[in-house]
C-alpha cells in the first residue's frame, strides 16, 4: 500500500507515560489540528530527533467502530468526550484496499488495519484512535 505519507506541521509532542513508554503529538494537516498517539518507539524517536515544522508521517486509525456511510463528505471530528483525547470520528472514501487493511481519504490519507467489507470508492464512517508514525524524508 502506498500513498500513506502525509506532509503535516508538527505543533507539539510530549511523553505521556513513565520512561517515555508512550506519547502524544499534535499536528496540523489540511488546516485541522489532530491529536495523535505515539507508541514507545515513536516517542523515543521524537525525543531523539526533535522534529520541528514540516514532517512526513503515516497516520493509522485504531478502529473502535466502523460502518458503511451514505454521507459522501470527507470529515474528521474529535471525540473529546471519549476517554482518550486522540479519538476521532472520520468519514471518507476508501481509496486502496488489501485483505488486512485499507486506506481512507478523509481529507488526508489514513490507514485502517481492519478487515471490513468495503469496496474502493465507497464511503465509510469509523471511530478510533489516530496513531502517528514519523516517516523518513
Amino acid at each position: 500500500m502506498n500513498n500513506l505519507n502525509n506532509i503535516c506541521e508538527l505543533i507539539s509532542f510530549k511523553s505521556t507515560a513513565a520512561q517515555n513508554a508512550e506519547g502524544e503529538a499534535i499536528i496540523k494537516i489540511q488546516n485541522k489540528q489532530i491529536r495523535c498517539f505515539l507508541d514507545n518507539i515513536q516517542t523515543d524517536l521524537f525525543l531523539k530527533v526533535k522534529p520541528l515544522g514540516k514532517i512526513k508521517c503515516k497516520l493509522t486509525l485504531m478502529v473502535l467502530k466502523i460502518n458503511l456511510s451514505k454521507n459522501k463528505k470527507k470529515v474528521v471530528v474529535s471525540l473529546w468526550n471519549s476517554p482518550a483525547t486522540n479519538n476521532y470520528k472520520i468519514n471518507g472514501e476508501v481509496v486502496q484496499k488489501s485483505k488486512e487493511k485499507f486506506i481512507i481519504d478523509c481529507g488526508f490519507m489514513i490507514e485502517v488495519n481492519e478487515k471490513f467489507n468495503a469496496k474502493i470508492s465507497t464511503y465509510v464512517q469509523a471511530e478510533g484512535r489516530i496513531d502517528l508514525k514519523l516517516m523518513e524524508e
